[in-house]
C-alpha cells in the first residue's frame, strides 16, 4: 500500500493507492492539516510508503523528520529524483513539487509522445511546457481565480468577495457580482486560449492540453481550446515519479 500527499497553499489531499491505483482521497484545509491527521489515516490503511509534495515551506521537512522519527519510510518530492522529464530551466531547486509532479504525469499520460501544456488550476494557475523529447523548458505563474478575487475585495472597500464562481459567465456582467466573475474568469480564460496559440505558433508545433487543480473545471468550462480534464494530478505525478525511481 502506497500514499502521496499533496500539501498546497488552501488544501492538502492525502491519496491512497492500491496496485497502482487511486482508490481513496482524504481532503484537508492547509490551515488545520495535521500530523496527526495523516498519521492516523496512515495507520488505518497501513501504508507502507508515503510520498509527499508540499508548496508549503513549513511542511516541506518537518512532516519528513516526524515520519523518521517513527520510522515511516517517505520521500519528499524535489527535482532530484529520476523524473520521466528533463528539467531544463535555470535553477531547478526553485521549481515547485507540485509542478514536477503535474508536469511529470501530464507528459506521461499521452505515453510520452506528444508536446503538452499542463495547466493546473488552484490558489494559483500553473502553466508549464513540456515538449516530446521530455524536455521541461519552464512556464509561467499566474494568481488563481479564487485569489484573483480574494485580491480584489481585499485592494477595494466596496467591491464584495466573490466566493463562488457559475460554471458560465457572462460576457458582460450585468451587475457589480456577474460583472467581477466575468472579469475574472474570462480574462483568465481567454489568456489561457491565447497562451496556447501563441506557443504554438511561436514554436512551431502542436500541443496536447491537460488541465487539472481545484478550479480546473471551471476553468475548463470557459476554455475553448479542445483538452483533457485530470483530477488529482499532483497525487498520481507523486506515484508516478517514485514508482520510476525504484
Amino acid at each position: 500500500m502506497f500514499a502521496s500527499l499533496d500539501i498546497g497553499n488552501s488544501k492538502t489531499k492525502l491519496g491512497i493507492f492500491k496496485e497502482n491505483i487511486l482508490y481513496k482521497i482524504y481532503n484537508f484545509d492547509t490551515d488545520t492539516f495535521s500530523f496527526l491527521s495523516l498519521t492516523s489515516s496512515l495507520r488505518k490503511h497501513k501504508i507502507e510508503f508515503i510520498g509527499i509534495s508540499s508548496v508549503v515551506k513549513k511542511f516541506d521537512l518537518s512532516f519528513t523528520e516526524s515520519l523518521n522519527q517513527i520510522n515511516f519510510k517517505n520521500k519528499l518530492i524535489d527535482s532530484k529524483p529520476t523524473l520521466p522529464i528533463k528539467l531544463k530551466i535555470k535553477n531547478k531547486t526553485s521549481l515547485g513539487s507540485d509542478r514536477i509532479c503535474s508536469a511529470s504525469y501530464a507528459y506521461s499520460y499521452f505515453k510520452k509522445k506528444e508536446n503538452v501544456i499542463c495547466i493546473n488550476a488552484g490558489t494559483a494557475i500553473t502553466i508549464d511546457v513540456i515538449l516530446k523529447d521530455s524536455s521541461f523548458i519552464g512556464g509561467l505563474i499566474l494568481p488563481g481565480i479564487h485569489t484573483q478575487a480574494e485580491s480584489l475585495s481585499s485592494m477595494t472597500s466596496k467591491l464584495p468577495l466573490i466566493k463562488k464562481f457559475n460554471d458560465k459567465v457572462k460576457l458582460i456582467g450585468d451587475g457589480t457580482d456577474s460583472a467581477i466573475q466575468s472579469g475574472i474568469l474570462n480574462i483568465t480564460s481567454f489568456g489561457i486560449d491565447s497562451l496556447v496559440k501563441k506557443l504554438e505558433s511561436h514554436y512551431k508545433r502542436r500541443f496536447k492540453i491537460i488541465v487539472s487543480g481545484g478550479t480546473g473545471k471551471l476553468l475548463g468550462k470557459n476554455l475553448t481550446v479542445k483538452h483533457t480534464f485530470v483530477e488529482n494530478i499532483v497525487l498520481k505525478g507523486i506515484q508516478l515519479i517514485l514508482n520510476k525511481a525504484k
